[in-house]
């Protein structure tokens, strides 16, 4: 090959001593001004060459340690600039000179990117179609109809994706614990790579690098900031944040307590069954005014009085979330009260009692307090008072005997 020098212009040729001392600025500038237009502009289509020093060395009359090539296209100079995939490139001139012939006055153009031509001008335009970096061949011809003497060199031609876009970014999301939830973006781009991160921390793989981020079954600590990184050979995006809220799911009351009505002196028990949450927090309500200590999920009062008959409710409580029960009545009423009536003739004994409809009593009958006691059938009351008779007995001494009336069962 000939000795030649490269000259990488916008449709204007730079006089070789003043591309010689830009070439000695190229490596200064390179990175920061080639990652800001890439940065900056994503929908530009820039080239980014690489010459060998030993294509470029000593090529301008002695002047030597050129390292790189400038191109300036819209505006922008870059030193390492990018064609972008998918992107019109408008044009770029070429123009080689040897010291022997000159400048080349046509060009023909080897191992060139997919999507680019390169003219007999040294134009080299297209839409670049595949990413990489490409070492391509330039041969400069001494006439215009690309013959006669020639004179090469080599250069790279590097290939970007289109900086990703993000068109619609994550939404916040509000899910009870145990709910599922999926965090997506709209994304366009090619060769994306998705980085999920909660709080500014990268999620592990796998599920922290697909293009969507799910959670099965969300717990609290899932809550969080949620945001998408999105980067290809064009460059890095970074989505907006969604928040996640997850609340802790509410009880739900699935047997209340009911009402009840019983005896004054008997005992009476209210329960409830609730569900939800991890733990459950009770508190028992009389009327409008909490009962001390009574925060489990029943109730007992023990041999109770006229004045305890009211509405009771019970409070449940789980995660911050509280919900009442429908009232449960509780009616007390007057003791079964003396056993009072007379003995038949035939030994039998009747007697009148305080009861509750409904409900069922027995007649029970003994030689003595400290005796056994036998029963007669169980009656089940129809009104607020019931006669009741003992079975019917023999033989002399029942005037002796003693009778006495129980409520069976005993209330639930």
């Amino acid at each position: 090959m000939l000795g030649s020098s490269v000259v990488i212009k916008n449709w204007l040729r730079f006089p070789t001593l003043v591309l010689s001392a830009l070439l000695h600025l190229a490596p200064l500038m390179r990175v920061a001004v080639a990652e800001s237009t890439v940065a900056a502009s994503p929908l530009l289509a820039v080239l980014r060459w690489f010459t060998g020093a030993a294509a470029v060395a000593g090529a301008f009359h002695g002047v030597s340690g050129a390292t790189g090539l400038s191109v300036t296209q819209g505006g922008v100079k870059v030193t390492t600039p990018t064609g972008t995939n998918g992107i019109a490139i408008n044009g770029f001139r070429m123009a080689i000179t040897s010291t022997s012939y000159g400048t080349a006055r046509a060009y023909t153009f080897r191992n060139m990117p997919a999507g680019l031509i390169g003219s007999t001008l040294g134009v080299i335009t297209g839409t670049p179609s595949t990413t990489g970096s490409f070492t391509v061949t330039v041969i400069g011809w001494d006439k215009a109809n690309a013959s006669g003497d020639n004179f090469s060199t080599t250069f790279k031609i590097s290939v970007l994706d289109q900086v990703p876009l993000i068109i619609t970014p994550p939404a916040n999301a509000t899910v009870a614990v145990g709910a599922p939830v999926t965090f997506t973006a709209t994304v366009t781009g090619t060769g994306l790579t998705y980085r999920w991160l909660k709080d500014d921390i990268e999620l592990a793989a796998p599920a922290g690098t697909a293009a969507s981020y799910i959670i099965a079954s969300a717990k609290l600590t899932d809550a969080g900031r949620y945001k998408l990184r999105v980067s290809n050979t064009g460059g890095v995006v970074v989505s907006a944040e969604a928040v996640l809220t997850v609340t802790q799911a509410g009880p739900t009351i699935v047997t209340p307590p009911h009402a009840q009505e019983v005896h004054a002196g008997e005992s009476v028990t209210f329960s409830v069954v609730a569900t939800g949450g991890a733990t459950l927090a009770y508190q028992w309500v009389k009327g409008a005014q909490f009962i001390p200590n009574a925060t489990s999920s029943t109730l007992t009062l023990s041999s109770v009085a006229l004045s305890d008959a009211d509405n009771y409710t019970v409070a449940v409580t789980s995660g911050g979330t509280t919900v009442t029960s429908a009232s449960a009545v509780l009616k007390v009423g007057a003791g079964l009260g003396a056993v009072l009536g007379g003995v038949a003739a035939d030994g039998t004994a009747t007697v009148s009692v305080n009861t509750i409809a409904g409900r069922s009593y027995v007649m029970e009958e003994a030689l003595d307090l400290a005796g056994t006691w036998a029963a007669a059938p169980a009656v089940t009351a129809t009104g607020a008072t019931t006669s009741m008779t003992s079975a019917a007995a023999s033989g002399s001494g029942m005037e002796n005997r003693f009778w006495r009336v129980r409520v069976v069962p005993l209330p639930q």
